[in-house]
């Protein structure tokens, strides 16, 4: 908004973070005070967005252990779990992989061995970018999985 041209400009998105309605809003208001656009905004404002383009999770660039823990049996880790925030979660196991399914419009993922009672698998959607990696990991009855579990959310528990 700038007051003394009494006009205000608003940039409603659900698209990826890179400065676009930034820069929208930017020469808009150039066209409007000065006739012309007067500078590269995208240039000025994307690098400010790049951080949030980043790949999320503990692993990514991490090698996978040369010698893991080997896992229990895999059928061990199958069965229904549930999460009072994220809903029901199933774990099978699918020609010899694990496969986690999630979501009320399921997301089916197979899960990676990493080591132990731990597991990774990939996610590229609207909120996780290229090359995220999420760990999974089995305790007990308890399923965490660390793209869910930025608020502390993320623990499923097996039910019966």
């Amino acid at each position: 908004m700038v007051p003394s041209t009494g006009i205000g400009f608003i940039a409603l998105t659900n698209g990826s973070p890179l400065g676009i309605p930034e820069t929208l809003g930017a020469q808009f208001f150039d066209l409007v005070e000065v006739g012309s656009i007067q500078q590269d905004w995208y240039s000025i404002f994307n690098p400010f967005f790049l951080e949030e383009l980043k790949p999320e999770g503990s692993l990514v660039g991490v090698p996978p252990p040369v010698n893991p823990t080997p896992p229990r049996p895999l059928n061990e880790y199958t069965g229904a779990y549930a999460n009072a925030y994220h809903g029901p979660a199933l774990v099978s196991l699918e020609n010899g992989t694990l496969v986690l399914t999630i979501g009320p419009a399921p997301v089916r993922r197979p899960l990676t061995y990493w080591g132990g009672d731990a597991f990774t698998f990939t996610l590229h959607n609207e909120n996780a970018t290229p090359g995220t990696i999420s760990k999974a990991t089995f305790a007990g009855n308890r399923l965490t999985l660390e793209y869910y579990d930025r608020e502390h959310l993320g623990t499923f528990v097996r039910t019966p």
